[in-house]
């Protein structure tokens, strides 16, 4: 009786909130930004944004609104947080008397549905934004948001740099309007847990790279971001002994995968896809007396971010750490029996690492 009531209480809870499980919301942040004439930056997910040249711009971040179940998106709001609606950029200009000047910025957006820019204001640090004032013609909906230079980019200078001395870049949630009612709910971003009872979040999720309130980084004016480069390197162990790696309790370091990265952006997700083999034949690793290549063999396991390797199978390592990361490399599951059978000396085995970053 009581295992009955706890299915029935689950399905009573599922039955109450429809429509959150229908609609997520999901929110990638530029992690390089880059000022560019209107009519020259990139989006990731439509063109043109109806930007033009005579403003610059730079990407902020996209808004991806998917709704399932034949769910309406209906009256998106942003509920913004500690978000300014005036920001100052500090850099050389070619009018003005030339030198280094302070010129204003504010956030615009465009979207599926809303192809001219429009300005993104959270009142003063904090307030809510309505995206769409009805029911949005368009799944998924999309928004992207930028910072929009006040004055023409005639007075820009291409190559230089520009740095933010006012303004903030908080945080946000996101609202939806029931069809049958004017109950805002909350809907979940990069799943964010939503309260039962309705409230906000207690993690609204930050605009900018590396967390709420953080300091821009400087912004060039029409500059690629450099080559993010993966510097690879295996850090040897000491060799270990037999008995360290006996069965699938027991497990012997061998070495560490270190990767550093360099123009890495703080704040920044980067990942790569990492792989082992070996020259030796089977799908097991070998270890090998030194001198005799083939016969005899101790086969083992390798274990890499607590998994078991197959050869030449990649496993995802993600997220890295800036700039350095390390994970141990371990020798496990060898058989006591086999190896106690087996002739003394040093035994050894050859692995290839590879890695791959993931784009």
């Amino acid at each position: 009786m009581k295992q009955h009531m706890t299915q029935l209480i689950i399905m009573l809870l599922i039955s109450l909130i429809p429509l959150q499980a229908a609609i997520e919301v999901e929110y990638e942040p530029e992690y390089y930004l880059i000022f560019r004439k209107g009519n020259d930056v990139p989006t990731s997910s439509f063109s043109p944004t109806g930007f033009n040249a005579s403003k610059i711009v730079a990407h902020i971040g996209t808004i991806t609104i998917t709704a399932t179940e034949n769910e309406p998106i209906i009256r998106p709001i942003l509920e913004g947080f500690g978000t300014s609606n005036n920001f100052v950029f500090n850099g050389p200009l070619t009018g003005w008397g030339g030198g280094y000047h302070d010129t204003g910025f504010q956030i615009y957006g465009v979207s599926t549905t809303r192809r001219s820019p429009f300005g993104v204001w959270f009142g003063s640090g904090g307030g809510e934004f309505i995206l769409e004032s009805g029911t949005v013609n368009a799944n998924p909906y999309v928004v992207e948001l930028f910072f929009q230079g006040i004055h023409n980019s005639n007075l820009y200078i291409l190559g230089a740099d520009y740095v933010m001395v006012d303004g903030t870049l908080g945080s946000f949630n996101v609202k939806l309007k029931p069809a049958d009612s004017w109950d805002y709910y909350y809907v979940p971003v990069n799943g964010q847990e939503i309260p039962p009872d309705g409230t906000p979040p207690d993690d609204p999720i930050p605009i900018p790279v590396g967390g709420s309130g953080v300091p821009i980084p400087t912004v060039p004016y029409g500059v690629d971001p450099p080559e993010l480069i993966h510097v690879f390197t295996i850090i040897q162990d000491e060799p270990f002994a037999i008995s360290d790696a006996y069965g699938s309790t027991n497990q012997a370091s061998v070495g560490k995968a270190q990767i550093a990265l360099q123009n890495a952006v703080l704040g920044g997700i980067y990942g790569v896809e990492i792989s082992f083999s070996s020259n030796q034949g089977g799908p097991e690793f070998q270890l090998h007396l030194q001198g005799e290549p083939t016969y005899p063999f101790i086969p083992y396991e390798l274990k890499f971010l607590g998994q078991k390797v197959n050869k030449g199978q990649a496993i995802t390592w993600s997220p890295l750490d800036i700039p350095v990361t390390e994970e141990s490399i371990y020798v496990t599951n060898i058989s006591s029996t086999i190896a106690e059978a087996a002739p003394s000396g040093n035994y050894a085995d050859t692995i290839t690492v590879e890695i791959t970053p993931i784009e």
